[in-house]
């Protein structure tokens, strides 16, 4: 059980630059230390030595009320919104390292096949991983994750995660005139005395990568960002790549992908 979490801002200064997220176990405590950390590949015009992450956004984040454990969520709640970034980000090649900066994988994107490929150290091909986006006509589908992993010596394992459960759906679509009324109450209560309420509504995106109807590798939560894993099933490297790769795509991005 993992999620994937920003780096705290008094401990960036440890890894390489931009290392500002990482692959943390649940439950996440103030004092927890990362499983592993990302590393992304910097452009020519970034310059190693600044204090300052990709696109010109600061490492050091927006301060809150001087409480570190504040200044990290105000800076992930940030940083989450960061549409532009993120889908920046994820074109960019990264690194999976351990505490200790030992490389566990490398993450490259292919733009003409819109997918991610993951490699090992040692330069061997682990996974393929691609998104096909959701559409209601001529018949509705959800978003779905695909994970293909590779095998030596026989034909690659694939994985399948649908966004969202079918009884997550259904609920929704039921109570769908409820978030319309929470949203206009919402509205209604910032524009009457300019506050903002911090009520958080989205579609259900529970996600779970089965292979067959039985089997399953990993199992996303959106309740506290949580990923659990099936060690048994899916390599840790390539559970951690899928992770970030899914943290870091945008919810609604509506590019087609590869299948």
């Amino acid at each position: 059980m993992f999620t994937s979490y920003h780096v705290p801002l008094e401990e960036r200064n440890k890894y390489p630059a931009n290392t500002y997220f990482a692959i943390y176990p649940r439950p996440l405590l103030p004092d927890s230390k990362p499983i592993a950390v990302v590393i992304p590949e910097l452009d020519v015009t970034e310059d190693p030595s600044s204090n300052r992450a990709p696109n010109g956004s600061a490492t050091e984040g927006p301060h809150t009320d001087g409480n570190p454990v504040n200044d990290v969520l105000s800076e992930y709640r940030k940083d989450s919104e960061d549409l532009h970034l993120r889908r920046e980000r994820i074109k960019r090649p990264f690194k999976i390292a351990s505490p200790k900066l030992e490389q566990m994988c490398l993450v490259e994107y292919v733009a003409t096949e819109s997918a991610h490929y993951v490699y090992a150290a040692d330069g061997a091909l682990l996974a393929r991983i691609y998104r096909t986006p959701g559409r209601l006509y001529p018949w509705p589908r959800r978003v779905r994750w695909h994970l293909e992993v590779a095998h030596s010596d026989e034909p690659s394992t694939r994985y399948s995660a649908p966004q969202g459960t079918i009884r997550a759906w259904t609920s929704f679509v039921i109570f769908s005139p409820l978030w319309v009324a929470l949203i206009l109450l919402r509205l209604l209560g910032e524009f009457l005395d300019s506050t903002d309420t911090d009520y958080v509504w989205g579609l259900p995106i529970r996600a779970k990568w089965r292979t067959g109807v039985v089997k399953w590798g990993l199992d996303y939560h959106g309740v506290g960002n949580t990923y659990y894993i099936n060690p048994k099933a899916l390599d840790p490297r390539v559970a951690y790549a899928q992770a970030i790769i899914h943290n870091w795509t945008p919810r609604r991005e509506k590019k087609n992908q590869s299948q």
